[in-house]
């Protein structure tokens, strides 16, 4: 669930390996939103959200998306995959 700044979002995540894909999922749907409103397009087919589907909305949800699309994501996608640490059991006798 992502809440916030940004529209409230239930995502369904068995497809996302990772946190970073989750939210990257997120972006996806609401670029895809902005750009459905910006082109006039049919709404059935994206994720429906609180506000009116006007242009002064649809810019004002752009500008939200940016920060986790340019700060989380690219940042996430730059740092080394983290490694399990070693198993630290006693052998059994």
């Amino acid at each position: 669930m992502i809440v916030g700044n940004l529209p409230s979002v239930y995502l369904v995540t068995d497809e996302a390996d990772s946190p970073r894909d989750a939210l990257m999922a997120y972006c996806d749907e609401m670029r895809e939103r902005v750009h459905t409103v910006l082109s006039k397009g049919d709404l059935r087919d994206v994720y429906p959200v609180g506000a009116q589907p006007t242009e002064k909305n649809a810019s004002l949800l752009s500008k939200p998306i940016a920060f986790p699309e340019s700060e989380i994501i690219s940042m996430a996608a730059k740092r080394p995959p983290k490694t399990k640490p070693p198993n630290h059991r006693r052998p059994s006798p």
